[in-house]
């Protein structure tokens, strides 16, 4: 095959997609058959499928006519035919003329005019697998039609076999051919090294062009309102893109589709607060790149703070036993700087929120107005001065001088009694001494806060955590706030105090408030089920915590044996369900005691009973109480296996 002085091209020569555009115009107005097509390199998300479709749009605005196949999932010949015959068909192609169509294309495939004595390198039989369609003689303006072939390398078929088949129409009908792939993910073998030197005469890689791109994408949305905020952030976005080296336009593209389905879930005063949209944007943006980027998942979205936390502590950890951390940063890790953007910086829209729409596709309406409500942007009245002191890089002097002598007032007169709140005060005071914001000296500060929590305590002024809150988390935030200067040494004193003094709250919380279970499980067994395992009720306060044994062996048992006996099967269901996914530090392992305890008792008092109380009684210590004991030692021997595999 002859081939042009501008056949050999190097990828990693410096042209842009202008440059680009310019010689793929030059190429599909040549007169006569130039004998070779044009490849567009590219990785993919950079751009080829929307340059090529940008190109093809300007082209025809001459005049000049374009056939589109998508070679993605291709497995053979037959189905990019049905793609070309559907573009020059398109009422024939239409589900009412499917049967017309496809006797219309078998009538004609005789007229295919192509030397298959010359084809005989495909599999299977060449002249089902050609062109069913005579492109020079069927198609108007056939000098004028070019064939556009994109995704070759996730064509299923072997390359060597589709370029032997474009080559067809390039050689042996004169055609003009683009053909669009990722070169590094083709496989390639002798014969496709052969075919792609005989039909590739120019070769070009395209370059990101995400400005473009951007601008395009945005004038899709039309009449979203979504668009406004989205086009006067578009140096943000790209900036996000940037910094994360992502160069990939579907990302991009997904983002913005996403960015108005998020958009409509907000008030309208959120939607019309630019400060706000640019800080909700920047961020929604950096977590679609980090999770299509894989570095991150949506279920890590829901506490990103407390796995920060845990890197940091283990690495803290290896520290202080006097071990080089040579690792490198944990993909999550980069994730979250990335997000968070400083240490102490809220997020916009928070953890929770964004948890909510990319692992559920909806965000509660109590998340998204728990959301608004703690956001900087919108405070009102009766937004707490601590909250507003923790944005001290937002306040003026005389904001400053009455939020914190409203602060301190209220923090030595003891009202800071929620555990979170307090929290947040000791740790703004001591970061106000530490940088000398507040008079006092740090020493002194430590010792004022030291002794307001000490008096809180002893007068049990600190209130337990609402038991359905109960989650092992880690301690390092509060109301989507993180503490500021929450890893200094002071504060981390005062923490584990206030942490010793709440826990031991929620303990007697859930003593008093468990004590009345064998009760319960007389008067509503469905209840005492619910309160104790997972399920669809509201209730569930007590499936995480091991409550069970604080309940006396004799009151459970009595309390079962009164019970209906249509109603013993749920307390069968707790035994049966409550263990069944045990967590890695789960406390319902302190549990394993009570049940064994239980489980002699239940077999002592069987031998007293009547039928079929006594078989009910067999059935629930054998299938209920010995299954639960199961599940908790097999739990525990596979967390010493792990242990010790880790060591």
């Amino acid at each position: 095959m002859s081939k042009t002085d501008t056949d050999v091209t190097d990828d990693n020569f410096p042209i842009s997609n202008s440059q680009i555009a310019e010689y793929l115009d030059f190429y599909v107005s040549m007169i006569g058959s130039p004998n070779y097509a044009v490849l567009i390199n590219g990785e993919w998300g950079s751009g080829k499928t929307w340059f090529i479709k940008q190109f093809r749009d300007d082209q025809e605005k001459k005049s000049r006519q374009f056939l589109y196949a998508s070679l993605y999932g291709v497995s053979s010949i037959s189905e990019i035919e049905d793609q070309f015959f559907q573009q020059l068909h398109p009422i024939l192609s239409s589900k009412a003329f499917k049967v017309g169509a496809k006797i219309l294309k078998d009538t004609i495939k005789g007229a295919i005019k192509v030397d298959f004595h010359s084809l005989g390198h495909l599999s299977g039989d060449a002249s089902a697998q050609f062109p069913t369609v005579d492109l020079k003689n069927i198609l108007e303006s056939s000098e004028n039609r070019i064939l556009i072939f994109d995704d070759l390398e996730r064509c299923k078929m072997p390359p060597e076999e589709i370029l032997g088949y474009i080559n067809t129409f390039v050689e042996h009908q004169g055609q003009k051919a683009i053909v669009l792939a990722h070169e590094k993910e083709i496989k390639s073998s002798k014969e496709f090294k052969r075919k792609n030197e005989k039909l590739i005469g120019r070769r070009f890689t395209i370059n990101t062009d995400f400005q473009g791109a951007l601008s395009f994408f945005l004038n899709e949305l039309e009449n979203s309102d979504a668009k406004k905020p989205l086009e006067a952030n578009s140096k943000e976005i790209q900036e996000v893109f940037r910094k994360a080296q992502h160069k990939n336009l579907r990302t991009l593209r997904h983002g913005i589709i996403e960015y108005q389905r998020l958009f409509s879930t907000l008030p309208e005063k959120a939607q019309k607060h630019e400060d706000f949209q640019t800080s909700c944007i920047q961020t929604f943006f950096t977590v679609c790149v980090e999770l299509k980027s894989g570095r991150l998942a949506p279920t890590d979205l829901k506490d990103l703070r407390h796995k920060q936390a845990k890197i940091l502590a283990v690495r803290a950890l290896s520290k202080n036993l006097n071990k080089k951390d040579k690792t490198e940063p944990l993909p999550i890790e980069i994730s979250i700087e990335r997000i968070h953007r400083n240490s102490f910086e809220e997020i916009i829209p928070t953890e929770l929120f964004l948890y909510h729409f990319f692992e559920h596709g909806s965000v509660p309406e109590s998340v998204v107005n728990n959301f608004i409500e703690g956001c900087q942007y919108f405070f009102s009245d009766n937004t707490p001065a601590w909250k507003r002191l923790w944005h001290i890089w937002d306040l003026e002097e005389a904001e400053f001088k009455a939020y914190i002598g409203s602060v301190c007032s209220d923090f030595y007169s003891y009202k800071f009694v929620t555990p979170g709140e307090l929290k947040h005060v000791v740790a703004l005071l001591l970061f106000f001494s530490k940088n000398r914001i507040l008079p006092a000296s740090l020493s002194k500060t430590v010792k004022a806060v030291n002794k307001v929590v000490s008096y809180m305590d002893k007068h049990n002024l600190i209130k337990a955590d609402e038991i359905n809150d109960r989650i092992p988390v880690f301690d390092d935030s509060y109301e989507g706030l993180a503490f500021l200067d929450s890893r200094s040494n002071e504060f981390q004193n005062v923490r584990r105090k206030i942490k010793a003094y709440q826990e031991r709250r929620n303990e007697e919380k859930v003593k008093e408030e468990s004590s009345n279970l064998a009760e319960l499980m007389i008067k509503d067994s469905k209840a005492f089920l619910w309160e104790l395992t997972i399920s669809g009720s509201n209730s569930t306060k007590f499936y995480r915590l091991p409550v069970l044994k604080n309940v006396p062996i004799e009151s459970f048992l009595d309390s079962y044996l009164r019970m209906e006996a249509k109603k013993r099967t749920d307390i069968y269901g707790v035994f049966s369900e409550r263990y069944k996914h045990l967590g890695e530090e789960s406390p319902l392992i302190e549990e394993l005691a009570w049940l064994k305890k239980l489980r002699i008792a239940a077999k002592t008092k069987q031998r007293n009973l009547k039928q079929p109380t006594r078989f009910h009684l067999e059935h629930l210590e054998r299938e209920g109480i010995s299954t639960a004991i199961k599940l908790i030692e097999e739990h525990k021997k596979r967390q010493t296996v792990s242990k010790g595999a880790s060591k």
